[in-house]
Order: C-alpha cells, then structure tokens, then sequence
C-alpha cells in the first residue's frame, strides 16, 4: 500500500474523537510533533494549503509493546445510481481503491444502488456486444480470420472462430459444472466443504472464461464484477433518494467510528451539507466526480471520475486536487495566537448554547465527550491542562481500563474553565468541548443515567472471571484473542470486542457497565451487570434435581442475579425513595440458551428440551415482574438467539438428511422447537404483562431476526458470506471450525485474519461486528419495540 499522503492532516494536532473500532485501544499513545512552518510561509509554498505540511504523527503502543504509526483510515462509499463505471466494473473497482490507498488503509468500499442499476445495459456495454456480435457473424463468413486460432482457458482446445469455442465450452465445460454443483448439494460437512474449494471455488479457470464467453441473464455482470474486486454491494429499495440516504447515514457512522477520511464516488449536490458537516466534524472528505461542482467545492479534496477509473491518480494529483478550504478564512497576517469574537462575551451562554444546538441538527448531541486528549487543546492556549481540567475522573475508568466518556453540561465546562486567562481562551476551550459530542445520536439527552443487567455470555461482562477464581478452573474467555479488536486485551466478554449490552450504553452516554463481583473497587452509580456467562433461566437446584448435569456448577441463574440485586438495591437507592429507578434502564438478557445447553448434555433430544420452554418463560416473566414491583419503569427484555445456527451446536446435532437444514444452513427442527417456541410464548407473556403494568415501558428487542438476517444476507451487512456459520476463532477445519474439546482462548486456538468480517466468534458467541448491528437494531430499529432510543429520549 503506497504511504500516506503527508498534506492531508490538517489542521495541525487534529482531534481523535473517536479512536477506530477496528484498532485495539490503548492507553499509550506518543504523540511526535514538529514546529509548524509560520502560516504566511505556507502560504507562499501553497495558496490553497490550509495546513502545515509538518502534522504530529499519533503513535500507539500494540500487544507487543512496539511503538507504531497509526495509519490513517479510509472509508470509499460509491453512489451506483449517480457515477456508475464507464468501463469494465472489475478495473474500475481496483482503480478506486489504488486511489483511495494514497489517502490511507481502505477499510471498506461500499458500493450503492436500486435494483435498476444492475439489470441496465450502459451504451458502452450495448456497443461492444454489437461489435462483438458483427464480428462473429464475419468470421463464421470467413470474411475475417484471426490472427491466432481462439484456444480454451480450461482445457487448451483451440477453434478458428469464437462462436465454435462458446459452443464448446457451453456443451462439455458448462455441463461438467452443473453436474458438479448437483454433486455439491447431495454432499454435507466437510466434504462438501472439500469438494467446493476443490471443484467450485478452486476452478478459476472455469470463472475466468465464462465470464469472457458467458453472457450473463440480466444486466451485464455489475454486482458480480464489484464483489470480486471486494466492493460490498448493496441494493437500495427502488425508492426516490433510497441511495443518497443509505450513503449519509453511511457518512454519519463513519464519524461515529473514528475513520479518518471518506471517498465519496458521487456528483448529487444533495451531499453538500452532509459533506460540510462531516468536515465540521474533522472528517477528511474526498469527493470524485466528474466536475468540481457544488460538491466538490466543499469537500477537501476534489478528484475527476475519468482519472480514478483509468489509474491516472498519483500523488501529484491528489495534491492539485485539492480545494481551498472553507472553514480558515481569516487573514494571512492575523497573529495565530489571537482569536477574534464578534460576539458580545457578557452572553457567552447564549453563543456557546447557539454553537451547541446548531452542531447537533445532525449528531443529536449536546454533551462534551472525554475522548478528547490533551493534546488538542495544547498547543492552541499555549497551557497544558491537568487531567481535571478535561473534565473526567476515576469513575469514569471502567475495571477493564478502558476510559469511558462522561457526560458534561456546557455550563459546567464554562464554570470550570472561568480561571483561564482571558474570555478568549475560555470561549476557545468551550468551542473545542462543544464541537465533541458523542458518536451515536443520543447523549445528554437521554433520559437515562444507568443501566441494570441481567443474563448469560451475551451479557456478562466480566462476572465469571471474576468468579472463577479460586472457585472454578481458569475461563478461556480471560485469554487472548478474546476482546483483542477493541480494548487489546481480554476483559471476561465472550466476544474479541465489545458487546449489544457494550453499545446501548455508549448510545446513551454512559460508561460501560461494571460486572457485579468487581464490587469491592467499583462505583456502581451509573449501573451494575449481574450477567454471568452460563447462566441458565432455571435455577440449579431444579437442574440437578431433573438428573441434568449443569456446567459450570454454580448458582448463577437468573433468580440468583435477581437476588443479587435485591441485596444490592439499598446501596443504590440511598435516600431516593420510590423514584430511585425512574431514570434507569433495566436490560434482561438472553435467558434460555444455556438450559438447552444443558439439556444436551444431559442427553436428552430436543423434542424433551422443548418441554421445559414453557418453564423458561416462566422463569423471565417472574423475573421482569419483580423487577418491575422493585420499581423498574424501562425494561428490555430479549429474545433467544437461533441456536440451531450456532456452530458448536450444528458440531454436536449434525444430521445426514439435507432435508434437516434451512436455506441458510441451520439446523431448521432446532430451531423450530425451542428458540421459535420460546420467542413466540415469550411474546404473548410481554404482551400480558404490558397490559398487566400500564406504567411500566416493556421493551421486546431479537436477537433472533436479526441473526437471521445476517445468515441470509451478510454481504448487506459486510459479512463474509462465505463465513457465516464458520467459527472465527476455534479449531477443526470446516465445515464450522468448531470443535466440542476446544474452546477459542485455549493454547493452540487461532483467530482469522479479519474477524471484522465474521458472524460467528467462538462457536456459541458472535463477533464485535455483529454485536454491533444487533444494537443497532435494539436502539434505532426495526428489532426492539419501542426502539430504545424512542424511549431514551
């Protein structure tokens, strides 16, 4: 990958607002920094140079201790409808991301369009099969002959003219492969999975000449051509604007994220806000098209269309490209220490308040965020601030180390800040804090200030761990590669990064919340998890008394975390009376995987584990209700995930019958007959009890769906589809890479190379990613309802 363009960070210590999921978090960071060139210098180099051309380079410190540059990232986001390629797709797509390359890593290139874009024939694809098809019919003529006689890219044949060899190789090769994929669908486990690297997807000669032969049925081959140069393809519903909004809410996650910079392939004008309110947000913007229109004008950089897809950019281009910029107007000879208010400072209320509101017509945010560092503001007042000064403190350090944002009002950080040195520099300080808002929409405008869970591995955060020592043997989850995409190192979530429970609480504004037993150095005021991984919806008493063998042998069932927060309440609830969990969101998790675990291996069939499902909603319904005579008014309450789509469980049930398994691969009588069953009684007692307490806000949010979902379209999620029910990190080879005996953190148990990419983490569990999607669906919907962000706000 070329490196990265050294003009492109400006203005100098750009802010990280937002660290990138996809690079593991850390508290070591060095920042290397140059004295700036004086502006009117620069200038003379470069009229339009809105920077130095000396930026701090932000270092992190990895696993192994080694110092590294961080690398810029990219996010390519192409508008299909508005600039589709003017050539073959495959060259186009490569030559895009080669130019995105310069600008940094290239995370991701989505490609976006309605249903019309990939049935409709371009004029330039119309002309070369008219040409094509002439000069066919004057060979077969003999009017023309070629230079060289047409030979088969599968078998070496050679033929005098083009049409003899498409006919050859429809009737022998085209046939050989319909036979083998019918060989392909009668076999199962792993060899299917060896047949199809060998014969389907190993056979690249065959790929490679049927799309030089083949004609395809609609369209001429756009979304297979961009998925084999690794663009994610996404169809839009054939709606008016479906595109532009799928793309601007693509643009608002990216901020969300941390990236870096955005390429936008696209010349619709109706980006213009979005591009300079992305910018506002010290998001790099790259606009490609085919003129520098409105568009462009406002974006950092403007490139042409033709250039890109031809692989004429370089840097020399990328730099000419660029576009004055429109937020530094001030004169060239302004002293850079001084900052000029038109305002009259005896409202500085007013004018933060009006800075503040404008800013979140499209964050949704009002709060200060403490991911700031230091950093950003050393430098400007020519101070550094202590750690108080930036508004955190130690309860805002989760037990992981991991520091989580705290929520601040703007007229707190004015009063804190009232000390500096002149009005100027605290206006200054405020504007800075004002333009650092969370990433999700949500903030200081919820109405929630903490969170209450309850459940198993989907939820714990930490619990087991710490349970497990001295009572029980070492857990895999405590070892790498668990949690290594976001906090670096293992953190007792079954996961490598975060969890649902993980970004509910970052939408809202709240740190993430502290596992129960990490009690003696933990403030639980703005939440508490009483999840533990394994926990069964029954208790353990009942459990072995139905001759069950229970795994781990602990009471962590959800009456057992039940009683552990009725021990806990009084400590929460000082002096609060009945009004003591009126702002607080209860969280009841996924309760009913572990019992079917258990059932299982206690031998008993899933047709007997079906029996005990109305027992389970049983168990949840009671426990909602006591939550509720407690006096939770928000609880959400969620459903079974798909068991019969989890790996380890398609390890251990592996049937011989096709017939047994859906269109996604799962096992379709699993899930029939508990996970449906269940989510379907859990439904009705939802309902009963909203009915029931009128008062209370019952929140039902699905795991289920949305899994679903992901299995049957990963692609539209940035799935690998060709991993969606392969173990990311586990052992035993295809076809699920899960093996009962192993477990993902034990010695000898790898990770794959992009998890980012996965559905599935160790088996049982799912990746960051996926989590991630979930929440989304739980705050935003369509799989809660109410969608919690209603509620919260």
């Amino acid at each position: 990958m070329p490196p990265p363009l050294s003009f492109l960070h400006i203005p100098p210590n750009p802010p990280v607002l937002h660290p990138p999921p996809f690079l593991p978090r850390s508290h070591h960071r060095l920042s290397l920094r140059t004295d700036p060139p004086p502006r009117a210098a620069a200038a003379a180099e470069n009229p339009f140079a809105a920077a130095p051309t000396a930026p701090d380079v932000e270092m992190f410190r990895g696993g192994d201790g080694v110092w590294t540059a961080r690398t810029p990232t990219v996010v390519v986001l192409w508008d299909l409808d508005n600039k589709p390629p003017r050539g073959p797709p495959f060259e186009a797509a490569t030559s895009l991301r080669e130019a995105a390359s310069l600008l940094g890593r290239v995370d991701s290139i989505s490609a976006f369009a309605n249903r019309h874009a990939f049935t409709h024939l371009p004029a330039w694809v119309s002309a070369d099969r008219r040409d094509r098809r002439d000069l066919d019919r004057a060979e077969r003529a003999g009017v023309v002959a070629p230079p060289v006689p047409y030979s088969c890219a599968v078998c070496g044949r050679r033929f005098p003219t083009r049409p003899d060899l498409t006919r050859h190789f429809r009737q022998l090769h085209e046939r050989e492969r319909n036979k083998k994929l019918g060989r392909l669908r009668s076999l199962k486990g792993k060899k299917r999975q060896k047949f199809h690297e060998r014969h389907i997807a190993g056979n690249t000669k065959y790929q490679d000449a049927a799309r030089e032969l083949l004609t395809p049925k609609a369209g001429y081959g756009l979304d297979s051509e961009l998925r084999r140069a690794g663009v994610h393809v996404r169809t839009v519903p054939d709606k008016p604007q479906a595109a532009d909004q799928a793309l601007k809410r693509q643009v608002k996650h990216a901020i969300a994220c941390g990236v870096d910079c955005v390429v936008l392939v696209s010349d619709d004008s109706d980006f213009t806000d979005t591009v300079r309110n992305a910018r506002a947000a010290a998001l790099r913007m790259v606009v490609v098209g085919d003129g520098c229109r409105a568009l462009g004008k406002v974006a950092d950089i403007w490139l042409p269309w033709d250039s890109v897809q031809n692989g004429e950019v370089d840097e020399e281009m990328m730099r000419s490209g660029r576009v004055p910029e429109f937020r530094y107007e001030e004169d060239d000879e302004q002293d850079d220490d001084e900052f000029v208010v038109d305002w009259d400072t005896n409202e500085l209320d007013d004018v933060v308040d009006d800075i503040v509101t404008r800013r979140t017509k499209m964050f949704g945010a009002t709060t200060v965020s403490a991911f700031a560092e230091e950093d950003i503001v050393d430098g400007i007042l020519g101070r550094r601030l202590k750690e108080d000064d930036m508004l955190w403190s130690s309860d805002d350090e989760d037990d992981d180390g991991y520091l989580r944002p705290q929520q601040t009002s703007i007229k707190k950080a004015m009063l804190q800040y009232t000390t500096m040195r002149t009005p100027h520099t605290a206006f200054l300080v405020l504007f800075i804090l004002s333009c650092l808002g969370t990433g999700y929409s949500g903030g200081a405008q919820s109405k929630f200030t903490s969170i209450i869970s309850f459940g198993d591995s989907y939820t714990d955060t930490g619990n087991l761990v710490r349970w497990a020592d001295p009572v029980l043997a070492p857990q895999p989850i405590n070892n790498l590669p668990n949690g290594e995409t976001f906090f670096g190192r293992p953190t007792g979530r079954a996961s490598n990064g975060r969890i649902v429970l993980d970004f509910i609480a970052d939408a809202l504004g709240l740190p993430f919340v502290k596992p129960y037993l990490a009690k003696g150095k933990a403030n639980f005021s703005t939440g508490v998890n009483f999840a533990v991984a394994g926990a069964p919806a029954l208790n353990l008493t009942y459990l072995q008394g139905q001759n069950m063998t229970v795994n781990p042998p602990i009471k962590s069932s959800l009456g057992d975390q039940l009683a552990w927060f009725e021990k806990l309440k009084p400590s929460l609830c000082k002096g609060q009376g009945a009004e003591c969990f009126a702002s607080t969101l209860f969280v009841m998790g996924e309760f009913g995987a572990n019992d079917f675990r258990t059932f299982i291996n206690s031998n008993r069939t899933v047709e007997q584990a079906r029996a005990y499902v109305p027992t389970i909603v049983d168990s949840i319904s009671r426990g909602v209700e006591r939550l509720i005579q407690h006096g939770a008014k928000y609880i959400v309450v969620a459903d079974i995930f798909p068991v019969g789509c989890l790996p380890m469980v398609l390890t251990l049930l592996a049937r011989r019958d096709k017939a047994d398994y859906d269109q996604e691969g799962c096992l379709r009588g699993v899930n029939r007959l508990v996970p449906q069953y269940q989510n379907s009684l859990l439904r009705q007692r939802i309902k009963v009890l909203q009915n029931k307490y009128p008062h209370t806000t019952i929140i039902s949010a699905e795991h289920y769906r949305p899994v679903i979902a992901f299995l049957h379209k990963p692609g539209h999620f940035g799935l690998n589809g060709s991993m969606t029910l392969l173990t990311c990190c586990g052992a035993g080879g295809p076809p699920y890479n899960s093996d009962s005996s192993t477990f993902c953190g034990l010695p000898g148990v790898m990770a794959c190379t992009e998890p980012s990419e996965a559905l599935q983490w160790d088996g049982f569990h799912l990746t960051e990613t996926a989590y991630r999607l979930i929440a989304d669906g739980w705050l935003h919907g369509p799989y809660a309802d109410p969608h919690i962000l209603h509620v919260a706000h």
